[in-house]
């Protein structure tokens, strides 16, 4: 039998995967227990409903994974679903902050009840495997590799859930933030607008009149309805794009259209990080789920070639991969346009291996080879998309920078026009610096929208290693 530790699975771990070792892998010393009188009559019979109910058990639970605490049962995740009260139209809509948000999200998205769900799954199967004993064991030689298989199977699903709940944050923060730049970026244009029109009132009052100069004519007019075609659309655009965004921070959240609230931030934070690129990928590399996956594959293709070796006498024989489907999670693919992205690898274990004992085992051994490939492709793959978060967010922060210097030197630039104006158009450059003003405050809005983004990655990307501290959170 080959014994591992649990910590030898997680990652980082400087312990060596198991392999094969001759003479090992076998489960001895389990007691026998006595058939009763009354079913000694069929012994034959007994034994094969025995025998089938084993292969049943075994092959259900075998790609399972391993319990905290040395392979001792956890119990089932309880969920405590608090009630989310749904305002209806008369009722004023509530304001819910990030955290709330967040908070929500965690409780009621339905991809973590499912994974949930698959762990408690997995835990159940561990302990039907030791309910296996006497008689049935004996006529289980691999029973003991199989509840190592359990074990790290139980892992497995904990770092899927693990990934998953932030994989839930980042869309939350996302979506969330995505309304609050619609609604600055509508508030923006509703403000420009105003401006526009009070002009175009103007323009059309001295043209009636007949006070018309060079400076502002009817060439002005047709110039400020161009601007306020074009801004009345920006205004449509941003009011359907929070809708849009609503839409996509509700099926985050894991609730449905008939519970109304808004953002409660009015702003876009300017979010300030201090984080060195070796830390982002180091943390990356040893806290992502992914990681947790295929070091754990690893482990569990191996103790298969040893389950392998105790199964002496059949042709034909069940894996751990039968009471699972390995490529039930899509390997992302890659991508040759423009934006470029490598191929993933996933393992490989057939349901059922064929030939004799050697055989069998070496055909087990080539596929733990294709585990260790799988790793290492993995480490290659997290360790790639951690540096170009990172670099992301150097980007995003420069910009951000430089966009909010344009910003405030716009801002005072449309104040110090409209105040020598008095309120009217005396110049058509007038025009062109509202239009500018909106430009420059619109690319600003933009950018801390990307720079928040750039954040929230890089909390995904490194499993909450980084962790920003987004207002209201």
């Amino acid at each position: 039998m080959i014994s591992l530790n649990i910590g030898e699975c997680l990652p980082g771990s400087s312990s060596r995967n198991p392999r094969f070792l001759p003479g090992r892998g076998s489960c001895k010393g389990l007691p026998m227990i006595a058939i009763s009188p009354h079913r000694a009559s069929q012994p034959r019979r007994w034994a094969c409903a025995v025998m089938l109910c084993i292969l049943g058990w075994v092959c259900q639970t075998s790609a399972q994974t391993p319990l905290p605490g040395g392979g001792k049962s956890a119990p089932a995740v309880a969920l405590n679903l608090p009630d989310v009260h749904h305002h209806s139209p008369a009722e004023k809509t509530v304001s819910l902050t990030l955290g709330q948000c967040l908070k929500i999200a965690q409780e009621r998205q339905p991809t973590l009840a499912a994974l949930r769900a698959s762990l408690n799954a997995a835990i159940a199967g561990r302990q039907a495997l030791d309910t296996i004993r006497g008689v049935s064991s004996v006529l289980t030689p691999d029973l003991c590799l199989r509840k190592q298989q359990a074990d790290r199977g139980i892992l497995v699903a904990q770092a899927e859930l693990a990934q998953a709940e932030h994989d839930v944050n980042y869309a939350v923060i996302r979506m969330y933030y995505s309304v609050v730049l619609a609604q600055r970026q509508a508030a923006l244009a509703e403000d420009i607008i105003a401006q526009m029109e009070t002009y175009l009132e103007f323009v059309n009052g001295l043209i009636k009149d007949g006070a018309t100069t060079k400076e502002i004519n009817v060439d002005t007019r047709d110039t400020l309805l161009v601007y306020l075609s074009q801004l009345r659309g920006k205004r449509t655009e941003a009011i359907l794009a929070q809708e849009r965004a609503m839409a996509g921070l509700r099926e985050a959240m894991g609730v449905g259209c008939e519970m109304e609230f808004l953002p409660a931030d009015q702003q876009l934070p300017e979010m300030n990080l201090e984080v060195e690129k070796a830390t982002v990928v180091d943390l990356a590399c040893s806290r992502r789920g992914e990681m947790t996956l295929a070091s754990v594959g690893v482990e569990i293709v191996w103790l298969e070639t040893s389950a392998q070796s105790a199964i002496r006498f059949r042709p034909l024989t069940r894996t751990f991969a039968a009471g699972s489907d390995l490529h039930a999670k899509q390997v992302p693919q890659g991508s040759r346009e423009a934006e470029y992205r490598p191929n993933a690898i996933g393992l490989e274990m057939p349901s059922h291996l064929v030939g004799d004992r050697t055989s069998r085992m070496a055909r087990s051994a080539a596929l733990g080879e294709r585990a260790d490939a799988v790793l290492q492709k993995t480490k290659n793959l997290i360790t790639l998309e951690a540096e170009n978060a990172f670099l992301k967010w150097q980007e995003t922060r420069s910009k951000a920078k430089h966009l909010k210097e344009g910003a405030a030197a716009a801002k005072k630039l449309v104040e110090r026009v409209r105040n020598d104006a008095g309120g009217s158009l005396k110049k058509s450059e007038q025009l062109t610096t509202e239009v500018l003003t909106a430009q420059a405050l619109a690319a600003y809005n933009e950018s801390l929208f990307q720079q928040i983004l750039a954040l929230a990655a890089l909390e995904r990307v490194t499993a909450g290693g980084v962790f920003v501290q987004f207002p209201g959170r």
